[in-house]
């Protein structure tokens, strides 16, 4: 994904964005269900892409205060 890409938007929509995951997440798991090997085999990728945008963002925001 591109810079340019993962720092568009707001926070509201980066919220959003990140709200789809836990829909997906939660989706796929049953109540009580133990995620351990599964989960991260499963959303690793996502994690990781997750905190990537999130430190992009956070630069962002930090810009845009202090900039």
């Amino acid at each position: 994904m591109q810079l340019a890409e993962i720092q568009k938007g707001t926070i509201t929509d980066w919220m959003y964005e990140s709200r789809e995951l836990c829909k997906d997440i939660y989706k796929n798991a049953a109540i009580g269900e133990k995620l351990r090997y599964r989960y991260s085999y499963d959303y690793m990728d996502d994690v990781l892409l997750q905190l990537q945008k999130g430190g992009i963002r956070l630069a962002v925001v930090l810009n845009d205060i202090f900039g």
